[in-house]
């Protein structure tokens, strides 16, 4: 519910600002993906969406060369390196504010051999700003990391423009760091409200939240989705009450307001 949630926003903020609305579909992490969920949610996706269609979509497992050629870049300027750091030694460095040594441990290209982790060296000269703006570039088991990808496919897909839930508010200021040392464009980024259940825990995979399916009354969903959203009084009075799928994307789309939708 969270995703249909922000794909709403997307497609509806991209209509207000006659754009076009991409979705990768975020497949990096070959652990935990499968086909037969990227087939779910592209099929959700055109069920919802037919009257406010996305440009196009694509996997992010589709564009690993390209990463592959970037970290190599960051690496020839010496902005790489191998951190063997567990979570519990990265605790530790915290409390007693020591060097964190594994910074020295500089690589001039990609490998995927390594049993590290191969992070970004940022300019910050503070422990607690370093592991911060230190982000991971590639995981011990195989894959580059969220931030690295999207920051990549981000400039090579010329976006402007990124619409989240505010549970990644604090990927901002990592990837920032990435877009800086790369020479990218910056970008704008807006965040949706998150879904939470009774116990104010975020709808989740990892929570046991259900997802939506096409046996769902697509209306009704894609009712309460709206509502979660931020409306001005009067254009809720104005919401439609026919059960439609395009009749409620055309109210939305013309009471669409950025300015209160957003966090």
């Amino acid at each position: 519910m969270g995703s249909l949630v922000t794909s709403l926003a997307c497609a509806l903020d991209t209509y207000h600002n006659k754009g076009s609305w991409l979705i990768r579909i975020d497949d990096i992490d070959h652990t935990r993906c499968s086909q037969a969920s990227s087939l779910s949610i592209t099929q959700v996706l055109e069920h919802y969406f037919s009257d406010l269609p996305y440009s196009h979509i694509y996997h992010q497992s589709d564009t690993r060369s390209l990463y592959i050629k970037e970290f190599n870049r960051l690496a020839s300027e010496s902005l790489v390196y191998q951190c063997s750091c567990s979570r519990k030694d990265i605790t530790a460095l915290q409390q007693s504010q020591g060097t964190h040594l594994c910074r020295d441990k500089l690589i001039s290209e990609f490998r995927d051999d390594t049993q590290d982790i191969l992070r970004f060296k940022s300019s910050c000269t503070s422990l607690d700003e370093q592991l911060i703006e230190d982000a991971i570039l590639f995981r011990r088991d195989g894959c580059f990391s969220y931030h690295f990808s999207c920051v990549v496919n981000d400039e090579y897909d010329d976006i402007t423009h990124i619409i989240r839930g505010a549970d990644l508010m604090d990927a901002e200021q990592p990837q920032a760091q990435l877009i800086k040392a790369l020479g990218f464009r910056k970008l704008q980024y807006h965040y949706v409200p998150l879904i939470k259940n009774k116990s104010g825990q975020k709808l989740s995979k990892q929570n046991k939240a259900l997802p939506i399916t096409m046996s769902d009354d697509a209306p009704l969903t894609l009712r309460a989705a709206l509502r979660h959203l931020q409306w001005s009084p009067n254009s809720l009075k104005s919401m439609p009450a026919e059960n439609s799928i395009k009749a409620l994307l055309n109210w939305a789309a013309k009471n669409w307001q950025p300015n209160l939708n957003f966090i």
